[in-house]
């Protein structure tokens, strides 16, 4: 479609998507000089403290790599949910009339919901702790500015929004995704804890396991007890959580905006199962 034809609608949501991307660019270099800085302090409290432990520990090669900190980062949801809705932002305001397009730009702003709730609930009061005015600013661009960016572009584009229920629920598929990578990773790496004599959830965070500190399979949603069945019930209660909380904000979404949910045909059905015989 030629530019002369886009409608403001159009230009505007490409612009939002640019500056998003710009953004989300910008605050991930900004993050990274934030961990290094952090790196190279306790690193240098080591080589201070006791030098042939620092000596020992390049030695054996034992000091982790700076570039899996910084990429660290960016295996967070909150990373991939911002970066999702800026290429979402940029690709609807080109295929503006795509039904793909359409349903991706109402999936990446679920998405970015779920970021906002989960982190002014369950994360930032936990982080307000260990507050830092840098990497607290960047926290607010991603987890408050950012989202209220995309659910204002929804509100713009809602009229030219379409979804179907199996749009809705497929919210799950990326629920489910993430908490396995999150329980991977975590347990592929569990044998480290056994370092520590006496593990807290501040242990499990030191050694990388945990991608949130209330996502700790150990000691969910923070509980620091030895009971087997709380920690079941715990875990359990998280996926249950994330099964529900993904189509619930998919459906509120579409109630505030009225979002057009279309009805199935034989031949949509078709194209929708293909799909998901692809993802699985």
């Amino acid at each position: 479609m030629k530019w002369a034809k886009w409608t403001k609608k159009q230009k505007a949501t490409l612009f939002i998507g640019i500056s998003l991307l710009v953004i989300i660019m910008l605050t991930t270099i900004l993050k990274w000089h934030v961990y290094a800085g952090l790196y190279y302090d306790r690193l240098n409290a080591v080589k201070i403290q006791n030098p042939e432990a620092f000596e020992l520990m390049i030695k054996n090669q034992a000091i982790p790599p700076i570039l899996s900190i910084f990429w660290s980062i960016n295996f967070t949801f909150t990373w991939i949910s911002n970066l999702g809705l800026g290429i979402t932002c940029v690709l609807f305001a080109i295929f503006y009339h795509h039904k793909y397009a359409k349903k991706a730009m109402f999936l990446t702003v679920v998405f970015i919901s779920v970021t906002f709730l989960v982190y002014w609930t369950l994360i930032f009061p936990e982080s307000i702790k260990r507050f830092q005015p840098l990497n607290g600013s960047l926290s607010i661009i991603m987890h408050l500015i950012n989202p209220i960016i995309g659910f204002i572009v929804l509100g713009i584009n809602r009229k030219n929004i379409e979804i179907t229920t199996l749009t809705i629920w497929l919210t799950d598929v990326v629920a489910l995704a993430y908490y396995f990578f999150a329980l991977i990773a975590f347990y592929s790496g569990i044998k480290l804890i056994d370092l520590d004599s006496n593990p807290s959830n501040e242990s499990y965070r030191t050694f990388g396991l945990t991608v949130y500190s209330f996502l700790n399979f150990e000691q969910p949603l923070f509980y620091k007890g030895d009971s087997i069945a709380i920690k079941i019930f715990l875990n359990l209660a998280i996926v249950i959580f994330g099964l529900l909380i993904f189509p619930a904000i998919a459906y509120f979404w579409k109630a505030v905006y009225k979002i057009k949910l279309i009805k199935l045909t034989k031949k949509n059905k078709s194209i929708e199962n293909k799909t998901i015989n692809k993802l699985n």
